[in-house]
């Protein structure tokens, strides 16, 4: 593999410079998502932010929040229903103090979201010779899918199985 790598380079007269070349890392950190062997994953670099995250003072703080939380959102399961309380909170003017809009449904999704990153999260990468399903929702508004694979695990297996036979 990198004999093809180097050939490549050197056919097309390519200089390397080995302080800045990483040969097979085992974690590569690529826009804030680590990649690895196992799948993707939030940044492990962003874990100190996410911990010491400030505490709200404006509303414009919780929609800072947000934004920073949505990017990592496809590794949070039912991440709108868990910022809800958040999202709600930020249909007020941004300049406006939190401390008597916030309330314990507001302060436990806040440490909801942050425990979710912290978690280590991954997704796994396709792999072409499992099983996979679609697994679909729909509503008045939208229409959403996912191409889905259990994990190793016989219980999984076993309940994509039950699943896709319709089991209740």
């Amino acid at each position: 593999y990198f004999d093809c790598q180097l050939q490549v380079c050197l056919s097309q007269n390519l200089s390397l410079s080995l302080k800045k070349c990483l040969f097979c890392p085992d974690r590569l950190k690529f826009v804030g998502v680590d990649v690895d062997n196992e799948g993707n994953r939030p940044a492990m670099s962003k874990h100190a932010f996410v911990r010491s995250f400030p505490a709200f003072d404006i509303v414009r703080d919780i929609s800072s929040f947000l934004g920073f939380i949505l990017f990592y959102s496809k590794w949070i399961a039912h991440f709108e229903q868990r910022a809800a309380p958040l999202r709600a909170l930020v249909k007020n003017d941004m300049n406006t103090p939190v401390a008597s809009l916030m309330k314990e449904a507001e302060l436990a999704s806040r440490q909801d979201l942050i425990e979710a990153i912290l978690a280590d999260p991954v997704i796994a990468r396709f792999d072409h010779r499992k099983r996979c399903y679609l697994l679909t929702d729909f509503s008045k508004m939208g229409f959403g899918y996912d191409l889905c694979q259990p994990s190793d695990d016989p219980e999984s297996l076993a309940a994509m199985e039950h699943e896709i036979a319709g089991g209740d």
